[in-house]
């Protein structure tokens, strides 16, 4: 499986009961094992939504930062769904397929938070960012749509070749899509039975190693 170092951003503050479904739906996911590096609360303007993403990337260097809420349609510039023009702004290259694609699957239970929903995808240096809608129904979506990508997407991110990637991808799919982990350490479902740290000390070798 991948390992994954994943900050989550909230905006504004989401209930307590949101976050804990989020981190359910993440750790389902398939073929990734996610370390939950931090989660944020941040609101104000603009420019904090923005200040917080860039620390994430440029000094934390997660792999993949996922924002909740504030993507919803709102007047004038001063709105609290400031989420996907701060990404935009820190966004070295865009991923314009990601969004559409989860848009249209969420589209048979969700048409109208579908439509609405106005987040973004991009890449800034390593880290690959996510903007995920304030909706527990549509975040969980997008979440279990963009699953069958994320594999081969991050390892791109991450500088690997695509054609690799892609192809270690397909004959992986069959092998981790129904695996569960039944490690000591795992509960029923193949989740860790603790939220893992960066820094324990497998996870702080590992990091010096691929940033070497």
């Amino acid at each position: 499986m991948l390992l994954v170092t994943t900050s989550i951003l909230h905006y504004p503050k989401l209930d307590d009961g949101f976050s804990s479904f989020l981190l359910d739906v993440l750790w389902g996911l398939p073929g990734l094992r996610l370390v939950l590096h931090e989660e944020l609360q941040v609101s104000g303007h603009q420019y904090v939504v923005e200040e917080a993403m860039r620390r994430q990337c440029d000094e934390e260097e997660v792999d993949w930062l996922l924002t909740v809420g504030g993507t919803w349609p709102a007047p004038g510039a001063l709105s609290r769904q400031v989420v996907p023009a701060a990404t935009r702004s820190v966004l070295e290259r865009s991923l314009p397929g990601l969004l559409p694609w989860m848009r249209s699957e969420a589209w048979a239970q969700d048409p109208m938070g579908a439509v609405l929903e106005a987040g973004e995808a991009g890449i800034r240096g390593r880290t690959l960012i996510l903007n995920l809608p304030g909706n527990r129904q549509l975040a969980a979506l997008y979440l279990k749509t963009a699953a069958r990508v994320l594999v081969p997407l991050l390892q791109m991110v991450q500088g690997r070749d695509p054609d690799e990637a892609l192809t270690f991808s397909d004959q992986e799919t069959d092998q981790t899509v129904d695996t569960v982990d039944e490690s000591p350490g795992a509960d029923s479902h193949g989740r860790p039975a603790h939220r893992p740290s960066l820094r324990e000390a497998d996870f702080e070798a590992f990091l010096k190693r691929r940033r070497s």
